[in-house]
């Protein structure tokens, strides 16, 4: 095991599926980057939105927003609710394929938040750059071109982190194309989609394991994902691999999570946004990566409002992908005590984390109802998109000999092919979600061994529900 939180330089590689353009060119404004001005000093309104936020993407002032309507006023229902030419998201009455994309067509939108009462350890306000994937219209989405992540687009706008652009000028990462459309607006007459946070590895990105969050809002979600800031693939690629801080972003990540989920509360009930009444805010899944699974559990059950840990009622299921699950304990959970939905995912050739101590005793030690999938050739980075990335021109170029490494941890040739596990493991972790989170009973036929047949044996998944 290289590092418990996953913190090697190169492994925090998988962030570098990142920033973003339509239809191939560079969406963020180039004008509005304001290197001079610190992140401390950007004026923030009351609900902790940035509105003007020097060098970010998608000004508060410029996302969509709604007249407001009157009291009462409800969205016009649907003539085929959560359906489109009769493909149905999941509910009571319908249980789709999780491994196939779900009906809805998915916009995407990049917001800054501060949280006004949390601080990084440095003393400036902690801000969160967010990524938001959620149902949109046909019509837009059809008439509108798909975004393109592009890390280098992306380093070359960030405030604070100019001289990234530099560092990867020649530098073949790779383009990323998404079925999502940006800044795209919200589809109404649907009711209310269920929200699920997803937090990325540690100096991962928000953006890391896009063939999850992606399809999960084309099944029906609102999904949100920060840059836990101070953690993130830049300020691993401007200062160099430092683990000194990781206790302090075990604090901060959950109040992260936290705060997000209190931003989209607020979201659905303000009139003049365009997610109001589109968020089941108290209806919650949470989910991430490695360092982002340990946040899962950190957030299912933390301090309330007298300082005592509890259990969030809001959160109905996780799913920790690869987690840090040793830390479990320093949540101040009980495992037997613990009775939230949990699925743990990992793979027997995990080289970053050990298989039986991260993922499997932790496993064994909760309550239930939980389940667990296996799978046999899979690596740490088979839970994210690393794999896309150009890794032989990263470790040649940037100088980052160990991202050979990750080649044999998740993308090598004796792992499991990538693509192959991506459809594992949305099979198991939206059915989750759809059983729930969209109250979908008959999603349980998709939460069995039986239900993986088609991956022979590659993939073991274990249920104790009582």
């Amino acid at each position: 095991m290289r590092c418990v939180f996953a913190g090697a330089a190169v492994l925090c590689l998988f962030g570098m599926v990142a920033c973003g353009s339509s239809g191939g060119t560079a969406s963020l404004d180039a004008d509005a980057v304001t290197p001079d001005v610190p992140v401390g000093d950007v004026p923030a309104t009351d609900d902790g939105v940035l509105s003007d936020a020097p060098g970010r993407d998608v000004p508060v002032e410029d996302v969509p927003a709604v007249d407001v309507p009157p009291d009462g006023f409800e969205w016009d229902a649907s003539p085929t609710p959560n359906c489109e030419d009769a493909f149905c998201a999941a509910g009571p009455d319908s249980a789709p394929d999780p491994m196939a994309p779900g009906p809805f067509p998915v916009g995407l939108r990049r917001l800054v938040f501060v949280d006004p009462n949390q601080t990084n350890y440095d003393g400036t306000p902690r801000t969160l750059v967010t990524e938001i994937w959620y149902p949109t219209t046909r019509e837009f989405y059809d008439s509108h071109p798909t975004f393109v992540y592009d890390i280098k687009a992306d380093a070359a706008l960030a405030p604070g982190y100019e001289g990234l652009a530099a560092k990867l000028e020649g530098v073949d990462i790779g383009s990323f194309p998404v079925p999502a459309v940006k800044d795209a607006p919200v589809r109404h007459g649907d009711g209310r989609y269920p929200l699920v946070m997803f937090s990325h590895g540690a100096f991962g990105i928000r953006y890391q394991s896009l063939f999850y969050t992606v399809a999960l809002a084309s099944h029906g979600y609102v999904v949100v994902a920060p840059d836990h800031e101070k953690n993130s693939l830049y300020d691993l690629l401007q200062s160099g691999e430092d683990s000194t801080h990781l206790g302090e972003s075990a604090f901060a990540r959950p109040k992260d999570i936290l705060f997000l989920m209190d931003q989209m509360t607020a979201w659905d009930k303000d009139p003049t946004n365009d997610f109001y009444k589109s968020i089941e805010a108290d209806n919650v899944g949470i989910t991430g990566h490695s360092f982002g699974g340990y946040t899962c559990f950190a957030v299912a059950f933390h301090p309330d409002s007298t300082g005592y840990p509890d259990f969030d009622p809001r959160v109905k299921a996780i799913v920790p992908h690869a987690p840090a699950g040793y830390l479990i304990g320093a949540t101040g959970a009980y495992g037997p005590d613990w009775h939230v939905p949990t699925v743990i995912e990992g793979g027997e050739m995990d080289k970053t984390l050990e298989f039986k101590q991260a993922f499997k005793d932790p496993w064994d030690t909760l309550g239930t109802p939980k389940w667990f999938l296996d799978i046999k050739r899979g690596g740490h980075f088979t839970f994210s998109d690393i794999c896309k990335v150009n890794l032989s021109e990263v470790a040649d170029k940037l100088g980052y000999g160990d991202a050979r490494d990750a080649l044999q941890d998740g993308c090598g040739v004796d792992n499991w092919d990538y693509r192959e596990a991506a459809k594992a493991i949305n099979l198991y972790s939206i059915a989750t979600f759809n059983r729930f989170l969209r109250h979908s009973a008959g999603s349980v036929q998709f939460m069995t061994q039986a239900a993986g047949a088609q991956f022979g044996d590659e993939v073991t998944f274990l249920s104790a529900e009582q």
